[in-house]
């Protein structure tokens, strides 16, 4: 009898234990709110952004609950993440941070789904295609297996003509259709596998957002909104201009643009962007001197490494700014307490694809003097430069440029815009119709002895010819070499004239050339050293 009272109660303890987790779970669940986070604008930095979002008109209950905020970055540094409510009843208690792996269909690009869903359009058509090419072939390898005739009692010969008048028109007919059909399917699958790198190339396909859980307190029902700020490493930006000299007569114009790549898991619609030169990531911390002290210690040796000699003028690069900047300006420069920022006032679109995209911020036109360089020592050719001063007002950093001179792209430069000169010198390439040339005089170099030292005389001529239609100036740059050694004596016999960086031995003549005219200089100068020995590098 205790038995079968025990058997009847296990049903009916575990059913009400069911039905209690059920009703919990339901009550969880109702308890739980979602939003999404509409992105309104994204402060850009170098490496890493400040996105801020606001999630709106959210109704909630009174009590506590949970809210779960999707389409956020899916790389979120959870220490800065900021929510605040436009409710001042409403008390966030905590906030954690959540990858989004089920919420994919809304969270992948919206570039990758628009592909998306034409390459499944194409792609079932391929199908469609290869299904019944098959089929075809079903049927003729049937045909073919079936083609035997007659039987015990044999057959006439109407019916075997019949029979291979059949055959014949059944077999071309379906063959016709195979074929027909190959080449569909060949064209199809092109376009299929066009939109399948096109895919690949949008880079949206394996993204998934994240997502923020809120936990809140609210003494009544109400409606709220949140706004949400934080900073995710998946953004970057670097600076890219473009330099235009029309000619040598009229200002340069320097385009200031921003290329910047994000691969947050969620596109930017229409989103604010600043672009920011600071680093919010660096060391802010002061740094500290500690005790330096010296020992000795058995020397060790350390190869030099090679230095590089720079071909022609390279670029004595250095930030470019001068003039106020052109009405075209999409950007107002906002100067901070630490750094500058670029406002853009168009809002643009930004797909999650980590392609860089391309933004103007700047123009400006640059009252520039222009001039050319030319290193004969390196290259016999001669570089246009552009000459700017006052140019630390704009708001330049670092970065690569193209080159458009005279409606015609002419190459890469740099823009260095940590240089301390007070003066921009932009290299904006070369001028074949202007040639350097550098010849030694004396090819093995005189050489005299006297007492227990001997010396070598060493002679070039460099000139240089300007075949353009106008007059131009032209700096010609030349070296002699340095002594590190006191035993090692150098002298300057002749320069013709050109500016002497004494503690660089480097030599400067600053020539002006008519149309057609050919100029010519001279360096001269005599090493002297002990006899036995050879100085390294002569």
């Amino acid at each position: 009898m205790q038995i079968t009272i025990k058997n009847m109660k296990r049903p009916l303890f575990s059913s009400s234990l069911i039905l209690f987790i059920l009703l919990i779970q339901q009550t969880f669940a109702q308890n739980i709110i979602e939003a999404d986070a509409l992105l309104k604008e994204a402060v850009i930095y170098v490496k890493g952004a400040e996105l801020r979002h606001e999630a709106k008109n959210i109704e909630i209950p009174a009590g506590n609950f949970e809210i779960v905020i999707n389409r956020v970055a899916k790389d979120i540094q959870p220490q800065s993440i900021r929510v605040s409510s436009s409710n001042s009843q409403i008390s966030v208690l905590s906030v954690s941070f959540e990858r989004d792996y089920l919420n994919t269909g809304n969270n992948k690009s919206s570039l990758y789904l628009e592909i998306k869903k034409k390459y499944d359009q194409e792609n079932t058509l391929y199908n469609d295609i290869v299904n019944q090419r098959k089929s075809e072939e079903g049927t003729l390898a049937l045909l073919e297996a079936n083609k035997s005739v007659g039987g015990q009692n044999g057959v006439t010969p109407t019916e075997i003509a019949d029979m291979i008048k059949y055959y014949r028109q059944q077999y071309k007919e379906i063959s016709d259709h195979i074929v027909s059909l190959k080449s569909k399917e060949e064209k199809q699958k092109e376009i299929v596998e066009q939109l399948n790198r096109q895919m690949e190339e949008s880079g949206g396909g394996n993204q998934n957002a994240g997502q923020l859980v809120l936990r809140v307190s609210s003494p009544q029902p109400t409606k709220t909104a949140f706004n949400i700020e934080y900073f995710t490493n998946s953004v970057s930006w670097s600076p890219f201009y473009e330099v235009r000299v029309d000619d040598i007569q009229s200002p340069l114009q320097l385009i200031y643009k921003a290329n910047v790549v994000q691969t947050t898991g969620i596109d930017w619609k229409r989103t604010r962007l600043t672009f920011a030169g600071g680093n919010p990531q660096q060391n802010n911390n002061v740094p500290e001197l500690t005790p330096w002290r010296l020992s000795f210690r058995n020397p060790v040796i350390v190869a030099a490494p090679k230095r590089m000699a720079a071909r022609g003028v390279g670029i004595n690069n250095e930030s470019l700014q001068e003039v106020a900047a052109a009405p075209q300006d999409m950007a107002i420069v906002q100067d901070n307490q630490l750094n500058s920022s670029f406002v853009v006032e168009t809002p643009y679109d930004v797909y999650s694809n980590g392609q860089a995209q391309s933004i103007q911020l700047q123009s400006y036109f640059l009252s520039t003097k222009y001039s050319y360089t030319s290193v004969p020592k390196y290259s016999p050719d001669a570089y246009l430069v552009g000459k700017v001063t006052d140019w630390n007002s704009l708001n330049l950093l670092p970065g690569n440029a193209n080159l458009i001179v005279e409606n015609n792209y002419a190459g890469t430069s740099y823009i260095n815009s940590h240089s301390t000169d007070d003066t921009l010198k932009l290299s904006l390439g070369k001028d074949e119709r202007i040639v350097a040339e550098r010849k030694r005089i004396d090819e093995e170099g005189s050489r005299s002895f006297l007492g227990s030292s001997q010396s070598r005389e060493f002679t070039y001529e460099i000139s240089v010819r300007n075949s353009r239609k106008e007059a131009v100036d032209i700096e010609v740059k030349e070296q002699y070499p340095l002594s590190n050694e006191k035993d090692i004596e150098i002298q300057l016999n002749e320069v013709s004239g050109a500016q002497n960086n004494a503690e660089t031995g480097e030599l400067t003549w600053h020539l002006r050339l008519k149309p057609g005219e050919t100029k010519k200089v001279r360096l001269s100068y005599t090493v002297k050293y002990p006899k036995g020995k050879t100085p390294v590098g002569l």
